[in-house]
């Protein structure tokens, strides 16, 4: 998935909705609380704390160019996985990425 679709399925959302990483639909959630772009990717870190996607498009929705893929950092495996969709919660109030 790209920067620029990721931030489009995002933007209708709640702005308080609690973004999360997903590795499967029956898999734990991982919070995703740090976002780094670097040249021609964006890194999504996991953390304690889960970032609104207010906060999301706070950092991201001013970038020039935000055609480059995005990625979630695996902490405990120093690789990056690929994000294929997003998963939303109506009744949590939590997005996720999978």
């Amino acid at each position: 998935m790209y920067l620029d679709d990721l931030l489009t399925l995002i933007s209708d959302l709640h702005p308080n909705f609690q973004f999360f990483y997903q590795t499967s639909k029956t898999g734990p959630l991982y919070p995703i609380s740090k976002i780094q772009v670097e040249g021609d990717q964006c890194l999504l870190f996991i953390g304690k704390k889960a970032k609104t996607v207010t906060q999301i498009m706070q950092l991201l929705g001013k970038l020039k160019s935000t055609h480059i893929p995005v990625y979630v950092y695996l902490n405990n495996s120093n690789k990056k996985a690929k994000i294929f969709g997003v998963q939303i919660n109506l009744e949590k109030g939590q997005a996720y990425t999978l």
